[in-house]
């Protein structure tokens, strides 16, 4: 049934993709698995203003503009996003960054040192994330209401909605910008990196490795900030909700006093850096 589906899926999206490229031909189409939309790989036979690979992402209506817009927007800024080809709601289809995802990069070889070439590696990884937020909050400034600015937050920032590629970073998945403070994403992210394992987040043996990794990542975002002014109560504030999300979600019990024991290095140390 489920095979059924998947030809029947596939055949529609041919169907609709010969309406926006007339010319295009393609040789397979691959579903990738994805927990939101539609998203599937796209080989295609004698392409000329194409790459022989390119991505197709089926987007709700709710989302699709957002997606769209977010994505022309930081493109043409210069932040590194894949490239739109072409586009016809509810369909973009754009470039494929090869490469890694920073989740599974993260995952891949940890152990609890700071003094191998594995830690070194994922250290300058996720100070370049550091460097790609910092450019994407500079230049997506939105307004500034009592001293505070406010830029377009990314949302949804798990790493595995960054790819790391010949030592780039790349963002994808741009449905969820909305406006609020730098601090939001920043926490994101370290709340990505501290549960990037599935499981309990209060047991997790690696989370040393994954708390000096994000010492690394703040440290690098402050040291070229100059534009914002970061407020650690923020950063911290933001950190427990975010956990307690992720708590509930994975089904697990939210024990904040085991929390502060654990993160109270990290947390000491966030208050003086920002």
């Amino acid at each position: 049934m489920e095979y059924v589906k998947e030809s029947n899926l596939k055949k529609e999206i041919i169907r609709d993709l010969k309406e926006i490229i007339p010319e295009i031909e393609i040789t397979t189409i691959k579903f990738l698995k994805t927990r939101k939309n539609l998203i599937f790989l796209i080989s295609i036979k004698n392409p000329q203003t194409l790459p022989e690979e390119i991505i197709i992402k089926k987007i709700s209506k709710k989302s699709f503009t957002t997606e769209y817009e977010n994505l022309i927007s930081n493109y043409q800024k210069g932040i590194l996003v894949p490239k739109i080809f072409a586009f016809k709601k509810p369909y973009i289809l754009m470039e494929k960054i090869d490469g890694l995802n920073l989740c599974d990069l993260l995952n891949d070889d940890l152990d609890n040192s700071t003094e191998n070439s594995i830690y070194i590696l994922k250290k300058e990884i996720l100070e370049k994330l550091a460097e790609w937020l910092y450019k994407y909050h500079e230049i997506n400034i939105t307004s500034e209401k009592e001293s505070q600015i406010f830029v377009r937050n990314k949302g949804d920032l798990r790493l595995k909605n960054f790819i790391y590629h010949e030592k780039n970073i790349y963002g994808i998945d741009f449905e969820n910008v909305h406006e609020g403070i730098p601090e939001n994403d920043i926490t994101e992210i370290i709340v990505s990196i501290i549960t990037t394992s599935p499981g309990d987040i209060f047991q997790d043996e690696l989370l040393e490795f994954k708390l000096n990794i994000i010492l690394d990542f703040l440290l690098r975002y402050k040291k070229i900030n100059t534009k914002f002014f970061i407020s650690n109560n923020e950063i911290v504030k933001c950190l427990y909700s975010h956990l307690k999300i992720v708590a509930k979600r994975r089904h697990i019990e939210y024990k904040e006093e085991i929390l502060n024991e654990k993160i109270k290095n990290l947390l000491e140390k966030i208050k003086k850096i920002f």
